[in-house]
């Protein structure tokens, strides 16, 4: 009907009826609409009716219905009882999208005690996120709750988590990490609790497996004597085993070692005083780096590395010890 407007001055309103339509519109022109609707302070266009939908668009193209504002939303659905909007879609049930860097692609805000956002899955994740070109996938303000699984590659977290599980294969920081059960570290190498210490920086021979005492810097070095009551451990990672869990890791200038406060790792030994055998009390010796067993306990006091794991007849080697209280 554009097309007879832009011609006709119409002195009344005229209603076509086709098909029982209260008014309708036909253009057999595709360049034309075939109902316009204009107002300068009203609604252009209202629809209403009583059982059935106030306003129904349909394209075999083209979208159904478009709504178009240079200031205020583009389509704004009310419902009192149900659904403010409802879609389906054979390709995204609802599509939001924005350039705006200090908006989003879809926002939703609950001012009761529900959630802002709740999505549902029938038989895939209830909710995929993607971080493009390295930003992040998810960004929590506040506080996570999960009563399942957490399953991630990096957990990063300001505030506290609470989950039923949390599973990852890369790092988790966080502010808080509250645990009501067990801590199991599922992890094939790792076996022992180490902690960071300052190695005095002449002594390069501070390699994983090598014996550390306390200098009179308060730094730590190669053991150098035998029942030495200065012991502080062993550097931790040699082998094919290295610590799972690693304590006062920090960044520093100076040079530092991972040492085996407990558990279980490789040392350097010297079996050239007496040969070594799994069960036996193992102490600094004058070898540089390396332990020995213990033959005199009153001297060993205070001095205890540990206790081999390992054979060791003659000479020097690795073998993996049970570290224990000095």
């Amino acid at each position: 009907m554009s097309d007879i407007f832009t011609r006709i001055k119409m002195p009344n309103p005229i209603n076509i009826v086709i098909a029982g339509a209260a008014v309708s519109g036909v253009s057999s022109s595709g360049n034309t609409i075939g109902v316009v609707g204009q107002s300068d302070s009203q609604p252009g266009v209202q629809g209403t009716s009583k059982t059935g939908d106030g306003v129904d668009g349909t394209s075999d193209s083209g979208v159904g219905v478009r709504g178009n504002s240079n200031t205020q939303s583009g389509v704004a659905a009310f419902s009192t009882k149900a659904d403010g909007v409802w879609a389906e879609g054979g390709d995204n049930g609802v599509y939001g999208k924005s350039s705006n860097d200090k908006a989003s692609g879809v926002y939703g805000i609950n001012y009761g005690k529900g959630p802002g956002v709740k999505a549902a899955s029938q038989y895939g994740p209830s909710l995929v996120a993607t971080g493009y070109n390295g930003n992040l996938a998810g960004d929590f303000e506040g506080d996570v709750n999960a009563t399942g699984d957490v399953k991630a590659a990096t957990l990063t977290s300001t505030g506290a988590v609470n989950a039923g599980s949390i599973t990852t294969k890369g790092d988790v920081s966080a502010g808080n990490i509250l645990v009501s059960k067990d801590v199991i570290l599922v992890n094939s190498t790792g076996a022992d609790c180490a902690e960071d210490f300052d190695v005095r920086a002449d002594d390069e021979k501070a390699t994983p497996g090598t014996v550390l005492i306390i200098s009179d810097t308060g730094a730590l070095a190669v053991s150098r004597e035998e029942y030495d009551s200065r012991i502080a451990g062993v550097v931790s990672g040699a082998g094919n085993l290295r610590p799972a869990i690693v304590l006062n890791r920090i960044d520093s200038k100076r040079s530092r070692a991972p040492v085996a406060l407990i558990g279980r790792t490789y040392c350097k030994v010297d079996a050239a005083f007496a040969p070594i055998k799994p069960g036996d009390l193992l102490t600094t010796s004058p070898t540089a780096g390396h332990a020995m067993k213990v033959l005199d306990r009153s001297r060993a006091i205070g001095a205890i590395l540990g206790k081999a794991l390992d054979n060791l007849e003659d000479g020097r080697g690795l073998i993996q010890i049970l570290v224990s209280a000095r």
